[in-house]
């Protein structure tokens, strides 16, 4: 019996334990949901555009006139000169729980959207829905890229996204250009890890990047930022071609 009541105690402590965790780390509460989704959905690792476009299927369209009042106060959307910048782009409407959904090889929709204070408190209401604001073509550029890697023998899961679209509030909070095109939905900003398998990650690993994205998926459709002494690039589809180095 006194073991019995030990492990009782124990099991106890560990749960109120979890539960603290749970009230005060949003991370844990999104690890959660994450597990959850991958239970209760099919979600498969995105490898073509066929895939891609079925999963933005699924997610209700609205256009800049079209958004909640709310929500354009709460990100500075309405504000100039960013209404002006967003006006022609198509915003998806995304319930939480698909933020887990899989969209660019195994990266989920979440890191593609701006993880300000109110992304954060959508971990308590798994139901509440989410704006994200994106450029197809960014995203099939990023696809393009994922497939050149594999097919050329690298490794294209050594790679995440850190940013994608960013909320005019949210662009200055983390420092962006004033006009970024993160805010036209139009940029990703991925981080290189050991993409040539070699155990290291390095100069190697980002010039292999770096080279594919210049000569077979931007080309002159857009902008690359090279980013030196970091594992830092930068891609968008602004319509011409731009390179340049500093962040």
């Amino acid at each position: 019996m006194r073991i019995l009541r030990k492990a009782l105690i124990s099991l106890t402590v560990l749960f109120l334990l979890f539960l603290a965790a749970f009230a005060t780390s949003s991370y844990l509460r999104s690890r959660i949901w994450e597990v959850y989704f991958e239970i209760t959905h099919v979600n498969p690792t995105v490898t073509n555009p066929q895939q891609l476009d079925e999963i933005l299927s699924g997610f209700e369209k609205l256009r800049y006139q079209d958004l909640p009042k709310e929500y354009l106060e709460r990100t500075q959307a309405d504000q100039s000169p960013y209404a002006k910048m967003m006006k022609g782009g198509t915003y998806y409407k995304v319930p939480y729980m698909h933020i887990h959904r899989k969209l660019v090889g195994s990266q989920r929709l979440g890191r593609f959207m701006p993880r300000d204070a109110y992304f954060s408190k959508a971990t308590w209401n798994p139901r509440r829905e989410l704006i994200w604001l994106v450029n197809v073509k960014v995203l099939k550029k990023y696809l393009e890229l994922h497939a050149l890697l594999e097919k050329e023998g690298y490794n294209p899961y050594a790679m995440y996204v850190v940013n994608g679209y960013r909320h005019p509030r949210y662009n200055k909070k983390v420092g962006g250009a004033s006009r970024s095109r993160h805010i036209k939905g139009e940029a990703i900003d991925l981080s290189i890890g050991d993409v040539n398998r070699d155990g290291r990650s390095n100069k190697e690993d980002k010039d292999i990047v770096l080279k594919l994205l210049d000569q077979k998926v931007i080309k002159s459709f857009g902008g690359v930022g090279r980013y030196p002494g970091s594992q830092s690039v930068h891609m968008d589809v602004r319509g011409y071609r731009a390179r340049w180095d500093r962040q």
